[in-house]
């Protein structure tokens, strides 16, 4: 399932979840824009942390390992732009990771989620 690094698994064979904050899970609307602006393309965000996602993209070929997702925190809002990386790619849903951390009042913002530890590290 990885893409750059292996699964870690348990003493009992279960996966062990690396990542560095927590995930909400909720269903966001955002959308995808290659580098150098040439293709963009709207998706659904399953997941978020502050320090990446899982998007639904569905097929795309020609899609590079880094790109822009964009999000809004309300109808008409501001976008914000977040630089992504490709950690893996499953069928149409595809994990990345940022390459600045999310401020916790934008997820907060994205999500709905008001107090709540967004953060593994202590």
């Amino acid at each position: 399932m990885s893409k750059d690094t292996p699964l870690e698994l348990d003493q009992d064979g279960t996966p062990v979840d690396l990542r560095r904050s927590l995930r909400v899970h909720r269903q966001v609307a955002g959308r995808v824009v290659l580098e150098d602006m040439s293709q963009a393309r709207s998706v659904v965000i399953r997941n978020i942390s502050m320090d990446g996602a899982a998007l639904t993209i569905g097929e795309w070929p020609g899609l590079a390992d880094t790109f822009y997702l964009l999000v809004r925190t309300g109808p008409g809002g501001p976008a914000s732009r977040l630089h992504c990386k490709v950690r893996w790619r499953v069928g149409p849903v595809v994990g990345v990771v940022f390459s600045d951390t999310l401020p916790a009042d934008l997820l907060r913002s994205l999500t709905g989620v008001s107090e709540v530890t967004l953060s593994r590290a202590g």
